[in-house]
């Protein structure tokens, strides 16, 4: 596999940077997980994109770099990697790494979102709740807070307990409302185990 990355073969340097992460085969070392992960980035592959943004955010084996992980998170994204899809999204939604902008976090959100990530329809629902954005829409919030609802997103969960609790967004239904607060309140439970 070190031949084979060293030749230029993208997939090879994406397994080894993982080989070195985890150090599976090899001592871990994330100086050199980043070098290859960086190397198969280079070439255009979006999980080494976005583990290559996870160690910047991080600083694991790199420098802590905000700038450099929303750069690969945006390389990952544009490919349609979800996860950095979301990852860009909080960047814009907060300012880290790139000029704080509420419509280009909703638009990273919403690509997320649509391809089932559970994290991103939170955010979103909260975005369209909220104003953050967008224009307010609350039929839209509590689609997106019941689609991560249907994951076991345990703050949608509470949301759109919310929402059927006082009828924001869908009919008001207190039977569904305590369906939803149930299921959230025995995640929460099983997480402090």
């Amino acid at each position: 596999m070190r031949l084979a990355a060293s030749w230029g073969d993208g997939d090879a340097q994406f397994s080894l940077g993982q080989a070195y992460f985890e150090g599976t085969g090899v001592e871990v070392d994330l100086v050199q997980a980043a070098k290859y992960w960086r190397m198969a980035a280079d070439q255009g592959l979006s999980d080494a994109q976005c583990n290559l943004a996870n160690c910047y955010l991080s600083g694991d084996g790199v420098e802590k770099d905000l700038v450099q992980a929303s750069k690969y998170w945006r390389l990952a994204a544009d490919q349609g990697e979800s996860y950095s899809q979301y990852n860009l999204g909080v960047c814009y939604a907060t300012g880290q790494g790139v000029e704080k902008d509420p419509v280009q976090a909703v638009k990273y959100y919403k690509l997320a979102a649509d391809q089932g990530d559970p994290l991103a329809q939170n955010k979103l629902a909260r975005c369209y709740f909220s104003g953050f954005g967008l224009e307010i829409d609350e039929v839209q919030a509590a689609k997106y807070w019941l689609m991560a609802a249907e994951q076991d997103h345990i703050e949608a969960l509470w949301a759109i307990g919310d929402a059927y609790s006082q009828g924001v967004g869908v009919k008001k239904d207190r039977v569904l409302a305590n369906k939803y607060w149930k299921r959230a309140k025995k995640l929460e439970r099983l997480e402090e185990l």
